[in-house]
């Protein structure tokens, strides 16, 4: 664990446009594709971990490569990279109205399927397979956390929330929750935003309490000093060795620390920040 706090130091390389390949993915008989970055490890023999990145509402596939330091991250840790589309703007994280088209997708069945087709196309190892998301795709990212039994080996939400209950976790298994505490559609202590539609938000801190509380978290929460306006919490002992992280980064809006700026209004979605590395800090704290 102190190897990924010592990360928290890092300055973020510039991010870059990425190229990827478009791997199509029939799942429940409707067509679906991921797209795929692999790391120059990818020609040796050894089998390389996954981490699989979910897209915002509005957001496409790609732009997890183009707005975020993965690929970067992917290519000096060596992991494969992969990014699902969503059918339509968002993952169905379980905020779609009940009865509705968008509620019918299983986007936790096409996950998994996209986790076990890159197993069988990449060689990727069955025992690092991880899930980071951005926005409503970190509510997806907490769906899956909540209701898959696919053996994932950690996930990471980055400014969201869950939106669907959870009266027991099915496969518990580390989680990092990253929050900017100048993130206007995240309010440190909640409140009504329009996203596009009025909606209210629980704050911050209850987010995070409601998590230790469904992963079984024992004892106070640890607090190593702030790094470069970075504040963590972690609790180490959860249930069945699951461990909870809680990042804040100060002067964060909704955006990817230590990449390009989102693709959509700073007036809506807060400012940047060019550190830390928000790509190395999920993927120490996945794959310490």
């Amino acid at each position: 664990m102190s190897r990924w706090l010592a990360m928290l130091a890092l300055a973020a390389l510039p991010a870059l446009a990425w190229a990827a390949d478009t791997v199509p993915l029939a799942q429940g008989g409707v067509p679906r594709s991921y797209q795929v970055h692999l790391p120059p490890q990818q020609a040796g023999d050894a089998a390389l971990p996954l981490l699989i990145a979910l897209h915002g509402t509005s957001m496409r596939a790609g732009d997890m490569f183009e707005y975020t330091d993965l690929p970067q991250v992917a290519d000096r840790a060596g992991f494969v990279l992969v990014s699902p589309a969503a059918l339509g703007a968002a993952f169905n994280d379980g905020m779609a109205p009940p009865g509705s088209e968008a509620a019918a997708v299983d986007d936790v069945g096409f996950i998994e399927a996209v986790a076990r087709d890159a197993q069988r196309r990449f060689g990727v190892r069955a025992d690092a397979v991880y899930v980071v998301g951005f926005s409503s795709g970190g509510s997806m990212v907490q769906r899956l956390a909540i209701e898959s039994r696919y053996p994932f080996a950690g996930f990471a939400a980055v400014a969201s929330a869950p939106r669907v209950p959870a009266a027991s976790i099915a496969r518990p298994a580390p989680l990092l929750l990253v929050f900017g505490d100048a993130d206007p559609l995240n309010p440190v202590d909640g409140g009504w935003v329009w996203i596009p539609v009025l909606h209210k938000k629980a704050a911050q801190a209850a987010t995070v309490r409601q998590w230790a509380q469904w992963l079984h978290c024992q004892g106070d929460a640890e607090r190593p000093a702030p790094v470069d306006g970075v504040t963590t919490r972690l609790w180490p002992h959860c249930a069945d060795g699951a461990r909870l992280a809680w990042v804040s980064i100060e002067g964060l809006g909704h955006q990817w620390a230590g990449a390009r700026p989102m693709p959509f209004p700073s007036f809506v979605l807060g400012p940047q920040r060019a550190t830390p590395s928000l790509g190395e800090l999920v993927w120490r704290f996945l794959a310490p």
